[in-house]
């Protein structure tokens, strides 16, 4: 089956291949042959002769997958990707301005079965580095729960074993 895009499927094959992060011809041209592959595969599925603007984006959605999804917004609705993309990387305030989606979990209201002396807060460090950020931090929070009396602490460092 002979490969043939339409002309806005040519036009958005050529713009996605020629975006400027990628810069060498080589892996322009790997790129290129990737989408092109999908996009025959696609045809032979679907049973056309002709792969237009949506055909294209599919092959490129398939290679891409969610990586991408910036550059598929970029094209679909550049009004929309300058106002949450390019936007906030240059203007504080729309930085600030961008809504912000906070989850919030109901904790549930129950008293600890076991008396504080019976529980104990277990540790692994895994870090090869002695004094390192990790080893602190775990410091830190087994300190914390120490502090408490809310539990025994310990601390196991795996690079001893």
């Amino acid at each position: 089956m002979e490969l043939v895009l339409t002309r806005e499927g040519q036009e958005i094959l050529d713009r996605v291949v020629n975006m400027p992060y990628i810069t060498l011809p080589f892996v322009r041209e790997r790129l290129r042959r990737r989408y092109l592959r999908i996009i025959s595969l696609i045809m032979i599925e679907q049973g056309v002769k002709e792969a237009g603007k949506e055909l294209v984006m599919e092959a490129i959605r398939i290679v891409e997958g969610d990586r991408f999804n910036y550059m598929f917004r970029m094209k679909e609705d550049p009004s929309m990707y300058k106002r949450l993309i390019v936007a906030p990387n240059v203007d504080m305030e729309a930085y600030y301005g961008l809504p912000r989606q906070v989850k919030r979990w109901n904790l549930p209201k129950s008293k600890p079965t076991k008396r504080p002396d019976e529980m104990k807060v277990l540790a692994f460090n895994a870090s090869p580095r002695v004094g390192g950020n990790t080893d602190v931090l775990i410091d830190e929070a087994l300190r914390g729960a120490k502090d408490t009396g809310a539990a025994g602490v310990e601390k196991i460092m795996l690079r001893e074993m």
